[in-house]
């Protein structure tokens, strides 16, 4: 770890065994990058749901993970603020299912997504 500096840099301690928890936090919040933005939602379902859960996984990560607030904030926040907006907007059902898009968003990632759009660095 320490001999890469910019990642030491991003985290808020530099205790091998703080470094390390934080950067396992940090390897499961990445998981985000592997959802698409949603483009075909009225198609698929399953983007939708994709979306959901990526929103879901940063709402947690955003609460209680250990990471700086200002890291996930920026690794995370224009992706996080898309794919909200995407589902927010989409109130027609999903085709096979009884749910749109905004019937997806829970409470917890509507108050995330508050305090994120609030976030100065």
């Amino acid at each position: 770890m320490k001999d890469i500096p910019w990642i030491g840099g991003l985290l808020r301690t530099t205790s091998d065994k703080s470094v390390s928890s934080q950067m396992s936090v940090l390897i499961k919040v990445t998981v985000i990058y592997n959802h698409r933005t949603i483009k075909y939602l009225k198609q698929v379902p399953l983007v939708a749901i994709d979306g959901a859960n990526a929103l879901k996984i940063t709402a947690a990560m955003w609460i209680d993970c250990g990471v700086s607030k200002n890291l996930i904030y920026d690794l995370f926040f224009d992706r996080y603020k898309s794919i909200y907006c995407q589902l927010f907007a989409h109130t027609m059902l999903l085709p096979d299912v009884d749910y749109c898009g905004k019937d997806l968003i829970t409470e917890t990632v509507k108050k995330v997504y508050a305090e994120m759009s609030s976030w100065s660095v």
